[in-house]
């Protein structure tokens, strides 16, 4: 997968994250409904951060999966002079 990928993620999740939390200071709740706010935002942020970490994680190891399978089938091994390999 490509790192741009994961940049365009992360920013987008940091957007996100940075923006929710600047609206709900500056909406005009009390102290405790502003952090019970904050606390859920969180706690959706860090969900859908770990649902897109998740993802991301199959889809590379589906890939390394894939190399590694290409590879075995499209090499052979070399065959080795062992009277060669011992000197």
């Amino acid at each position: 997968m490509d790192m741009n990928y994961f940049k365009v993620v992360g920013g987008m999740m940091a957007g996100v994250a940075v923006g929710a939390f600047a609206g709900m200071l500056m909406a005009p709740d009390s102290g405790r409904k502003t952090r019970k706010k904050i606390e859920k935002e969180a706690e959706k942020l860090q969900h859908n951060l770990n649902k897109d970490i998740n993802e991301s994680l199959d889809s590379f190891k589906k890939s390394y999966r894939n190399a590694i399978h290409e590879l075995e089938t499209k090499t052979r091994p070399i065959k080795v002079d062992e009277e060669f390999a011992a000197k």
